[in-house]
C-alpha cells in the first residue's frame, strides 16, 4: 500500500502570512477530514509548517500564523510505502503526516484515523501470515465455522507436510552416513534450528528496512550474506569446540560446525532475497517470514548437513 491510498486532500491550508482569525474562520466555514492542525504554505504552495488547533484557540485573533508554528510535520511523498510513513510517525512520536511532492508543495495529509486503521490491518495480517494462515481470512477474528477454519489453515499445513516429506527423503538418501556415525542424528535439530533462527532474524531486519526506505536489492543481499558468513563462522566454531570437548569426536564436531557455517550463509541469502522478490512481484513481503521460507531453509540445512557428513565420513573411510 502506498501513501496515496491513505492521504486526503481535504485539509485546512492557510498562507503563513494570515492570522489566527482567518484560520479559525476557515475551520468553522468548511468541512475537513483533518482538524488537528492547520497547514501553512508560502505563495508557491510549499509547505512551511503547521499550527496545532490548541494554539489557534488560545492565541489572540490578530496573531500571525507563522508565529504559532508547532513541530514540523513528518513529510512523505505520495508514492512512498505506507509502512514508511507509519514507521516515521512512531519514531518521531508524532501523528502529523504531510504529503508533499518533489518540490515540497503540499498535496494533502494522512488523517490519524487512516493511519491507525492501516496499522491495525497490517498488525492482523502479520499475525496471520506468521501463523501460516492466509491474511485475507479476516473472518477468523470472529467465531469461524469448522469449514472456514480448515480452509484457511490447511493449505499452509499441506505445504509444510510436503516439505517435511521431502526433508525425510533427503535424510534417507544419506542413510549410509547416519549408519557410520549415528550421533549425527542427535545434532540435526541443532543445525535446523540455527538456520531457522538466523533466517528469521534476517527476514525481520530486511522487511523493517524495506518499510523504512527503498532498499537496493544487490547491496542488501550482499550485506546480509556477509553478515551470515561472519555469524556462521563464529557460531560454527563455538559449536565445533563445544561438541569436541563434550563428545571427544572431532569428526562429528567438524561436520556440525561446517554445517552451521554454510547453513547460516544460505539462510541469510534466502531470507534477504525472498522479501525483495516478493515485493517486486507486488506480494506482501511479510509473507516471506511464514511457512514458505521455513520449509526452504529446513530443506537446505538438512541437505547441507548430511551432504557435508557424507563427504567427510567417506573421505575418512
Amino acid at each position: 500500500m502506498r501513501v496515496s491510498d491513505l492521504l486526503t486532500k481535504v485539509i485546512p491550508i492557510v498562507p503563513e502570512t494570515e492570522n489566527a482569525r482567518s484560520a479559525l474562520t476557515l475551520l468553522r466555514d468548511r468541512e475537513f477530514e483533518e482538524y488537528d492542525h492547520v497547514y501553512l504554505v508560502d505563495r508557491e504552495g510549499h509547505l512551511t509548517g503547521q499550527v496545532p488547533l490548541k494554539s489557534l484557540i488560545r492565541t489572540r485573533p490578530e496573531t500571525e500564523l507563522r508565529v504559532l508554528k508547532g513541530r514540523s510535520p513528518v513529510e512523505v511523498s505520495a508514492d512512498e510505502r505506507a509502512e514508511r510513513a507509519a514507521l516515521l510517525v512512531i519514531e518521531n512520536h508524532d501523528a502529523d503526516v504531510a504529503v508533499v511532492d518533489l518540490q515540497r508543495r503540499l498535496i494533502g495529509a494522512i488523517p490519524v484515523e487512516h493511519l491507525l486503521t492501516f496499522l491495525h490491518k497490517r498488525h492482523i495480517n502479520n499475525i496471520f501470515l506468521h501463523g501460516g494462515i492466509g491474511a485475507r481470512h479476516h473472518f477468523l477474528l470472529d467465531t469461524p465455522t469448522v469449514f472456514q477454519g480448515v480452509r484457511a489453515r490447511l493449505p499452509w499445513l499441506i505445504l509444510g507436510l510436503i516439505g517435511g516429506i521431502l526433508i525425510g527423503g533427503v535424510a534417507s538418501a544419506f542413510e549410509r552416513a547416519l549408519r557410520v556415525e549415528i550421533s549425527l542424528a542427535f545434532f540435526l535439530p541443532l543445525v535446523v534450528y540455527m538456520s531457522d533462527a538466523i533466517g528469521t532474524q534476517t527476514e525481520t531486519l530486511v522487511i523493517r528496512r524495506m518499510a523504512a526506505r527503498k532498499v537496493p536489492a544487490g547491496r542488501e543481499i550482499a550485506l546480509e550474506s556477509a553478515t551470515g558468513l561472519l555469524i556462521g563462522s563464529i557460531v560454527g566454531f563455538l559449536a565445533l569446540l563445544t561438541l569436541y570437548l563434550w563428545t571427544d569426536k572431532i569428526t562429528v564436531a567438524i561436520i556440525v560446525g561446517l554445517a552451521i557455517l554454510f547453513s547460516a550463509v544460505t539462510a541469510t541469502l534466502i531470507a534477504s532475497s525472498l522479501p525483495l522478490l516478493l515485493s517486486r512481484m507486488k506480494v506482501d513481503p511479510a509473507a516471506a517470514s511464514g511457512p514458505i521460507a521455513t520449509v526452504i531453509q529446513d530443506f537446505l540445512s538438512v541437505t547441507i548437513y548430511l551432504g557435508i557428513a557424507s563427504m567427510v565420513l567417506y573421505t575418512d573411510a
